[in-house]
């Protein structure tokens, strides 16, 4: 550390060189020697100095005194030399902060502690008025972030009391009271907790804020500050209140925007579709005995596709399963039944192979769904790769490392494509991403492969490289070993036709007209109606009682759960089957069954015939 550099002040030249050596033998450094205030001033602007030694009667026109109040700007603490103790003396070294002062004669010992104790004190009350400065500047700086501060600042005591509040929290909050000083916290926040609070420091809350007689949605900071009587609770609240807005028409642009961005791709998968309805009804009057089958069975797919593209829309317009219906089926089947459809869908260069496991029994998903699944990674398999390859679909039985005594059906899908890097595997599964730009891709095959998967309990893998192609897996809990086809053949049967008579209410002309030829082919009794009105005046009218009605939800003017509610009620009390083409019916708002288009020939048959079995069970009690 250096030396203290000494301004020695003295106008006795033996005295000052005396002052000098002694300083000196002490260790101190000798910054300049001058004899007037003059020279002093003159020394102090050329160089440094830590301390001045000052006798106060000088030669010149100024003594050490005035000399002191000189040396101020320069901020050098002072020490007086005199051989002169007098109370005027004594008062004008107070006047002007003196750090020590020394009466001639002095030993050496005298002069190093009095220099020693004015440079501690001068340093102790440097750092106090930097301290002082320091502490002004911050509370000025926060004091200035409070006041302009668009969030809401609120200091809580231990007893919930507001002690204090910056403007924006009575611009938010707006309480009866101008004053928020005194206020219980419950005030403005009804659902606040505190001790909650005080255990979360840091944490972000959502609550409710008030507002006149409005509650609106508050983000809270909480935060403790620590104080000389105990911690204070900080709030910082921000009215989120347009945020929220702004994120709800957000959302709303965003639903526009993928209605677009559907059409496109629905479009395209329709299309497809009716073109293998075409092609197929083209060619059924030529066919021959052995193609006949094969050609239905291509219809059905094709109508089953057609469902399950609906279905799949809707359950991304609602982020809804409700529709889906799960049951334990054979994962073996399903593949196999699916692998005509995937070789016909496959790129002729591709080489599909399927590799089955005969222990992978069943698993409980709706098999629709189980489909879409396997024939959207296969799509997406042969677009990766326009040159061929191989595509590889395999059925397994596995445990995971850290649960084997859990067994899990797996379903491979490999192929030998252009492979994916980290940067596209990392958002694969997000809507509406997708990596073929302008060639049409809507980028929601794969996330709505993975909410499938997820709703039935399971997971995906994927592993992938660039140049090397990609494998994806999926997991799903098993159902136990391999099961058998639990649904009996349906035995179709004729009906009475002289007392089973239906009512077909549609808007849609060619639906009514079909769904009439089918219900006429079970031997039933068939009258149109398309729509509610027309409905309700045959209900009325009819001369032959009517046995059901089946009624379309969709219908304009009224819709199928009012006339439901109107012909359930009326006079004749007629049971209703309703029919829906969207997956927005609320069952919950009528009695009646719902059966969803496309509908099942099937299950509507099992239907009507519960319905009507059950009439006739009701009019024989009678």
């Amino acid at each position: 550390m250096p030396s203290p550099r000494i301004l020695i002040v003295e106008d006795e030249l033996i005295v000052a060189l005396e002052l000098e050596e002694r300083l000196r033998r002490q260790g101190y450094a000798i910054a300049a020697v001058a004899r007037t205030a003059e020279q002093a001033l003159s020394g102090v602007e050329r160089g440094e100095v830590d301390l001045a030694l000052l006798d106060i009667r000088l030669a010149g026109g100024r003594d050490g005194i005035e000399l002191a109040e000189d040396l101020r700007p320069w901020d050098v603490p002072i020490v007086f030399l005199t051989a002169h103790g007098d109370e005027e003396t004594l008062r004008r070294v107070k006047a002007v902060g003196a750090q020590g002062y020394l009466l001639k004669p002095f030993d050496e010992r005298l002069l190093r502690l009095t220099i020693e104790t004015a440079l501690h004190r001068h340093a102790s009350e440097r750092a106090r008025i930097a301290a002082e400065l320091a502490r002004r500047r911050s509370e000025a700086v926060q004091a200035t972030i409070l006041a302009h501060s668009p969030d809401a600042v609120l200091v809580v005591d231990d007893d919930g009391h507001i002690e204090l509040a910056n403007h924006a929290a009575g611009a938010i909050f707006q309480p009866r009271e101008r004053e928020l000083t005194g206020l219980d916290i419950a005030t403005l926040l009804p659902e606040f907790d505190l001790e909650q609070a005080r255990a979360e420091p840091g944490a972000l809350l959502s609550t409710l804020g008030q507002r006149s007689d409005q509650r609106f949605p508050v983000e809270l900071t909480v935060g403790l500050a620590p104080l000389e009587d105990g911690e204070r609770l900080v709030l910082i609240a921000r009215d989120v209140s347009i945020q929220r807005e702004l994120e709800r028409e957000l959302a709303r642009a965003r639903q526009l925007e993928v209605a677009g961005r559907l059409a496109s791709g629905v479009a395209h998968d329709l299309n497809n579709l009716l073109s293998v309805v075409s092609m197929t009804t083209y060619m059924l009057p030529d066919a021959g005995p052995d193609e006949l089958p094969e050609l239905v069975d291509d219809l059905n797919s094709a109508i089953e596709l057609g469902g399950a593209l609906t279905t799949r829309l809707l359950a991304l317009a609602r982020r809804s399963c409700a529709q889906a219906e799960a049951r334990e089926v054979d994962v073996n089947e399903i593949l196999g039944a699916l692998e005509r459809l995937v070789r016909r869908s496959m790129n002729p260069a591709v080489d599909v192979r399927f590799e089955l496991s005969a222990e992978v029994g069943g698993v409980t998903i709706d098999p629709t769904r189980f489909e879409q699944i396997v024939l959207n990674l296969a799509i997406n398999a042969n677009r990766a790769m326009p040159e061929g390859g191989v595509l590889n679909i395999r059925s397994a039985v596995r445990t995971r490392p850290e649960d084997e005594d859990r067994a899990w059906v797996v379903v491979e899908i490999e192929d030998t494509g252009v492979g994916m890097d980290q940067s596209i595997q990392r958002r694969i599964f997000e809507p509406f991403f997708t990596t073929r730009g302008d060639a049409g891709g809507t980028g929601l095959g794969l996330s709505i492969v993975k909410e499938i998967v997820e709703g039935a309990a399971g997971f995906l893998e994927l592993n992938s490289e660039p140049g090397r192609g990609t494998c994806f897996r999926v997991y799903f809990p098993r159902r136990g070993q391999p099961c058998e086809d639990d649904d009996a053949p349906f035995e179709t049967h004729e009906f009475d036709g002289r007392s089973r008579r239906v009512l077909i209410v549609d808007d849609d002309e060619l639906h009514r007209r079909i769904m009439a030829r089918l219900l006429r082919s079970w031997g039933l009794q068939v009258v149109h109606a398309t729509g509610a009105g027309e409905a309700m005046l045959i209900a009325e009218r009819s001369k032959a009682a009517l046995a059901l009605a089946l009624v379309d939800i969709d219908m304009p003017y009224m819709d199928g759960f009012e006339l439901a509610g109107r012909l359930e009620q009326g006079p004749r009390e007629l049971p209703v089957l309703l029919l829906s083409g969207s997956a927005a019916a609320e069952e919950q708002r009528t009695r009646s069954p719902i059966l969803h288009k496309p509908v099942d020939p099937e299950l509507l048959l099992r239907e009507v015939s519960r319905v009507l079995e059950f009439e006739e069970e009701e009019i024989s009690q009678c």
